[in-house]
């Protein structure tokens, strides 16, 4: 099948001003439409007089989420995903766009009054509560996460050694078992606070890593003994700004251009989806994501954008990429 592609466009900061707000289209005001999938965003170009001209640029995607909209709207779009992991497939859902347009909050945001969860604790409360409701089959919950920065995958699940994250192969990292959701939330704590304080690669903050959620579904009948193993891959990637001009130097530079590199993989593998090539798994993150990006798998990836005029280019860039993701043919 193709993969999905939706947008959501996160809300402007507190505070500011209209001026400085991307008027969205289709309508002349600038509103969002009613048919769900259409953005259009204005570009603006200056003419040889020296005027500034604005085109309206389209992209058409299976849902657009508005500013307003909450991670609970988001979350009913993919819960059947999550059911669908249930019956033993291979499903994934990738968060796209820059640093700050909004993935970790879609993902991982916890509520404090539990309402606006992100998609990881929203799934983590429905796939216990399908496992309790389903009687027939006896199901058993386990995840690994991993993070991959420049093109290395740290295990976040393993002890630290010496302050440092262990070095695995995507393929080999550790899967946890989840007795409970408490035990699922200390399992995610671990390793995000592993994520943020170990000193392996100090430039390694969150919006330069990709972090992959991976939840393994084994379902057993009591009488014929395990029957499907189903995996659920949630993706946050790192931030796909390009390495700004001139203010990066060195190691930092280094690190711009590697991350981009496998974002530029994934992007590539995606591309050659999309024409009906065969794809290339030549890095950690695409070899990772694998088993999504092949044939029989369901793979939803949702671009962010900022609503803030000064990031309109790297939105379009985003939005292209989205654009490109959806006439994507999963490999065989």
């Amino acid at each position: 099948g193709n993969i999905r592609v939706m947008c959501r466009i996160r809300p402007a900061p507190t505070g500011t001003p209209r001026e400085d707000l991307v008027k969205f289209g289709p309508k002349e005001k600038g509103e969002l439409s009613d048919n769900w999938g259409k953005l259009f965003v204005p570009v603006e170009r200056k003419t040889a007089l020296g005027n500034t001209d604005v085109s309206m640029k389209k992209f058409d995607f299976e849902r657009i989420f508005g500013p307003d909209e909450s991670n609970s709207a988001v979350f009913e779009e993919i819960s059947e995903l999550v059911e669908t992991a249930l019956d033993g497939e291979k499903v994934g859902v990738f968060a796209y766009g820059q640093t700050g347009s909004g993935k970790t909050h879609t993902l991982s945001y916890k509520d404090p009054h539990g309402i606006n969860d992100g998609i990881i604790p929203k799934t983590l409360a429905l796939l216990f509560e399908a496992t309790e409701r389903v009687t027939a089959y006896k199901y058993s919950i386990s995840m690994s996460v991993t993070e991959i920065y420049i093109n290395k995958t740290f295990d976040l699940l393993q002890e630290l050694v010496d302050g440092e994250k262990v070095q695995t192969r995507p393929e080999q990292a550790t899967f946890k078992p989840l007795v409970s959701l408490s035990s699922a939330d200390s399992i995610i704590d671990y390793a995000l606070e592993a994520r943020a304080t170990a000193s392996t690669d100090q430039n390694a903050t969150s919006s330069r890593s990709h972090l992959i959620f991976t939840f393994r579904i084994d379902k057993e009948d009591p009488e014929k003994g395990p029957t499907d193993t189903g995996f659920l891959y949630l993706v946050d990637l790192a931030g796909s700004e390009r390495p700004a001009k001139g203010g990066a130097q060195g190691a930092q530079l280094e690190e711009g251009i590697k991350i981009n590199n496998s974002l530029m993989s994934l992007n590539m593998a995606i591309t050659a989806l999309g024409k009906g090539n065969s794809v290339v798994f030549d890095n950690d993150l695409t070899r990772a994501l694998r088993p999504v990006l092949s044939k029989g798998s369901k793979t939803l990836m949702f671009v962010m954008i900022s609503p803030l005029k000064k990031d309109v280019q790297v939105s379009i860039q985003t939005l292209e990429k989205g654009q490109e993701a959806s006439n994507a043919q999963l490999a065989s």
